[in-house]
């Protein structure tokens, strides 16, 4: 019983995925467990003939079992079906109607669809559950319609013992249809889940620079409209930092391209690491990174002059060996009733001005 709630509790938190092989499994237990009762009922009223019969379905299932686990699921659903079928007409011929056991050929209409389109037994199209589904549907009229015009076989049972297994069909066959229904709930939230997993990660690669991890120049974008459209209406300033790696293409010629990463990579972080949770960082393009900062220049000022003495002191260990570095910054308020495009261009003249001072400054 633990074990059966352990994973119950797996498969409601969705950290246990419900298998084919699952669902089969609780199939084959529900209606084994169910002739399992029956044996018993038809024992306890001495029909042995029902209570043998019960047994040898029993013996059915196990073999049914085999050839699931065999994954032989399209052979062992038609069995089930069929000895479903069977086991209504029978029932309701020697036991008559009011036994309830045509019940189950209406509850066993939902567990077909969603056997049918949770798996790929039937290729998950909508004629062979439709076709299965009518099938049951014209078993069920053929169980009246005997139970009409015949008398049952054994016509001295106790009125209690035709209520209690009234009774018994009816809960049974709810609790099935209830069972598969939270399957198909916890399905589709998994569903769900993996879905807003997979959308989150596409996000996340259509936005994020993926060797710095830095947003990328797409993002940027989008950051800095949201910026002009605060600034319009309340007056929130901002500023830009354009940076460059000083001297970028001698590290790549000297160390290879793979340090070339690992130095621009290093960087990047030092800087994600200086900046606050309400500024953004992106590469913007190369060796080139663009930083939109909350604040009045003079804030833009300091902050890139506290990067730059981090970058010049913290260089970067590749292979065992440090490359030391540093980078020139050009920063500029935003300027007002001027389009985006022209303060990143005064950024860049002022990241152009320090590369001719003679690079590793910052220019205001």
């Amino acid at each position: 019983m633990r074990h059966f709630l352990y994973h119950a509790k797996q498969i409601k938190t969705g950290a246990k995925q419900i298998t084919t092989n699952l669902k089969f499994s609780m199939l084959m237990f529900c209606v084994s467990l169910v002739h399992f009762c029956y044996a018993c009922f038809f024992y306890s009223q001495n029909l042995e003939i029902l209570f043998f019969y019960n047994m040898l379905v029993i013996f059915l299932y196990i073999g049914n079992c085999f050839l699931m686990y065999q994954s032989h699921y399209k052979l062992a659903s038609f069995i089930t079906l069929g000895e479903i079928w069977l086991c209504s007409i029978l029932f309701s011929l020697l036991l008559g109607w009011s036994t309830g056991f045509a019940t189950f050929l209406l509850a066993i209409v939902p567990i077909i669809y969603y056997i049918s389109f949770s798996t790929s037994i039937f290729k998950r199209n909508i004629f062979t559950p439709t076709i299965l589904s009518l099938l049951s549907l014209l078993v069920f009229l053929a169980c009246r319609m005997i139970t009409v015009f015949s008398s049952p076989y054994f016509p001295l049972l106790q009125e209690r013992f035709i209520l209690t297994m009234y009774l018994f069909n009816t809960i049974v066959a709810f609790i099935m249809v209830i069972l598969f229904s939270l399957f198909f709930l916890f399905e589709i939230r998994n569903i769900q889940t993996a879905l807003r997993t997979q959308n989150s990660h596409l996000d996340k690669m259509a936005n994020i620079d993926s060797l710095t991890m830095l947003w990328n120049r797409r993002s940027m974008t989008g950051f800095l409209e949201d910026a002009v459209t605060s600034y319009q209406k309340h007056q929130k300033e901002f500023s830009l930092i354009l940076c460059d790696i000083d001297d970028f293409k001698h590290i790549n010629d000297t160390y290879g391209h793979s340090c070339g990463d690992a130095v621009l990579t290093h960087i990047s972080q030092l800087i994600r690491s200086c900046v606050r949770s309400d500024d953004f960082v992106c590469r913007w393009g190369g060796e080139e990174l663009l930083l939109l900062i909350q604040g009045p220049v003079s804030v833009a000022q300091m902050l890139a002059e506290r990067i730059r003495i981090k970058i010049e002191q913290s260089p970067t260990l590749y292979d065992g060996v440090e490359i030391s570095h540093t980078m020139t910054f050009g920063v500029t308020p935003y300027l007002e009733n001027y389009q985006i495009e022209q303060s990143i261009r005064a950024a860049d003249s002022k990241l152009y001005d320090g590369k001719k001072r003679g690079k590793n400054q910052v220019i205001t």
